[in-house]
């Protein structure tokens, strides 16, 4: 009992082998949790007293009567420790040469775009705003920066071997590199306001640069081509298209230059005729111009098409929209030959709206189809044969153009609400029709006779049957009498 009392003297030693054992199977895992150092430090320090208390085990003791022989065990529990401790030393330069080749490559990335340093405003703009960002984070470079320094330091003092190269590299590469660092950006932070100022006055001379071609393109904008309205669509409107894009390269700029300005923390110029009136004004003669050519391809569809096809909502929204079109852009193009050109052509077309509507009626039948023959007279069809307009299934908008059918515009609306209006009363005549000689549904209109007293062949008239169809009997002649004095 002496013996296994003094044997679990011992049962920290076996922990600690079994402990030690578990490590030397997760060194993998180790490396890639990106322990802090204390930790390592605190395990070479922990295997250094876990030598020095196995070495005090002794050969034997005795216990009682007995001899305990314990150098077997000591000699046993020997290597774990060390094993360990070689296991970190063959690890911790692994870490300290991945670590640095990380910081040495973001130094030196670093480094590389501080030391170009910016001649346009846009590289100055970006410079600085990478120098803000990397600022930002410089307290996680140095906290790094720092354990790296503390990682090399222990491994010298832990006298643990580490390649020549990698330490020549911590040496010659990093801390001269992040030394430099540190250097830079007290240099860019102390010249900040002298470089603000210069590009703050490059900026100004841009856009004055700006303000003179803003006034060539003024002048450009005044070619009479652009007013006159017998000119060749497609040459003016590439003409005036290039000056729009002109005009928009100037505003992208001019936003740009204001918004360094504002970064800059100075009064920003902005070029005010520049986005209230020149662009408006190229702007209006680029749609002003494609309108022009819009609508004339739009009016030839419309001629074009067959007149059944033809949708009256569609071509009074187009109307509609080339009409506002003409109203916004003749604020700015008041002398502009072509806008009265666009008007008439539109205005052409808000004439001939009600006729399309009219031929469009479905009341029309076919006596007023006849008349609207009359009206129109005959018109030559697709073949260039002359017929009524009734005759030619597939007749279009363009023959009745062509036929000057404007001039016959208001005999055609007159036709179209007589056709509406004599269905109304026809609608009337049916109802009356529908009342007395019954419908779908419903009973004709008769008389509730009954049987006087006990005579079989005498009979009675109802009185409620003879008020109600009295009263539908006034209904109906008044109904009646109206019809025949709109016929």
């Amino acid at each position: 009992q002496c013996v296994e009392t003094y044997a679990t003297t011992f049962e920290p030693f076996r922990e600690l082998y079994l402990e030690n054992s578990r490590l030397l199977q997760r060194t993998d895992k180790i490396k890639k949790a990106d322990l802090p150092l204390d930790w390592f430090r605190e395990q070479l320090q922990l295997y250094k007293q876990q030598t020095e208390d196995i070495e005090k085990i002794s050969n034997s003791k005795d216990v009682a009567v007995f001899s305990v022989k314990t150098d077997i065990l000591r000699e046993f529990f020997t290597p774990s420790p060390v094993t360990c401790r070689d296991s970190l030393h063959e690890l911790l330069p692994v870490i300290a040469r991945e670590k640095n080749t990380a910081m040495l490559e973001d130094l030196q990335a670093c480094n590389h775009y501080l030391d170009d340093v910016p001649t346009t405003v846009e590289g100055y703009v970006e410079y600085t705003q990478y120098c803000t960002s990397l600022e930002a984070r410089m307290d996680v470079v140095l906290t790094e920066y720092e354990c790296l320094k503390d990682l090399f330091t222990l491994l010298d003092m832990e006298r643990i071997h580490i390649d020549e190269v990698d330490d020549q590299t911590y040496r010659t590469g990093t801390r001269p590199q992040m030394e430099k660092l540190r250097n830079v950006l007290q240099t860019v932070e102390d010249g900040k306001d002298g470089q603000v100022n210069h590009f703050a006055r490059n900026i100004d001379d841009q856009i004055e640069g700006l303000r003179a071609r803003m006034a060539e393109v003024v002048q450009q904008s005044h070619n009479p081509m652009i007013e006159d309205d017998t000119a060749d669509v497609a040459t003016v409107i590439e003409y005036v298209a290039s000056l729009q894009q002109e005009t928009e390269a100037l505003l992208k700029r001019e936003r740009e230059l204001t918004r360094f300005q504002e970064l800059f923390e100075k009064e920003p110029t902005p070029i005010a005729e520049l986005r209230e009136e020149v662009a408006r004004d190229v702007n209006d003669k680029v749609r002003l111009w494609v309108s022009l050519r819009d609508w004339d391809a739009l009016a030839q569809e419309y001629a074009d098409m067959p007149f059944k096809a033809l949708e009256p909502a569609t071509v009074n929204e187009q109307i509609g929209k080339y009409t506002t079109i003409v109203k916004q852009v003749s604020k700015t193009q008041s002398s502009n030959l072509v806008v009265p050109k666009l008007k008439s052509k539109v205005d052409e077309w808000r004439q001939m709206y009600p006729i399309i509507q009219a031929l469009k009626n479905k009341k029309i039948k076919d006596h007023h189809r006849r008349l609207i023959d009359e009206v129109i007279g005959r018109i030559q069809d697709a073949n260039g044969i002359e017929k009524n307009l009734s005759e030619i299934p597939d007749y279009t908008l363009g023959m009745l153009i062509d036929n000057d059918v404007l001039q016959m515009r208001d005999e055609i609306i007159a036709i179209s609400v007589t056709a509406t209006e004599e269905d109304k009363l026809e609608q009337n005549l049916l109802r009356i029709t529908t009342v007395w000689a019954g419908g779908p549904n419903k009973p004709p209109v008769e008389f509730i006779v009954n049987q006087h007293k006990e005579s079989k062949d005498t009979f009675i008239l109802s009185g409620a049957s003879i008020e109600e169809i009295t009263g539908q009997l006034e209904d109906s002649l008044l109904t009646v009498s109206t019809i025949a004095a709109n016929k």
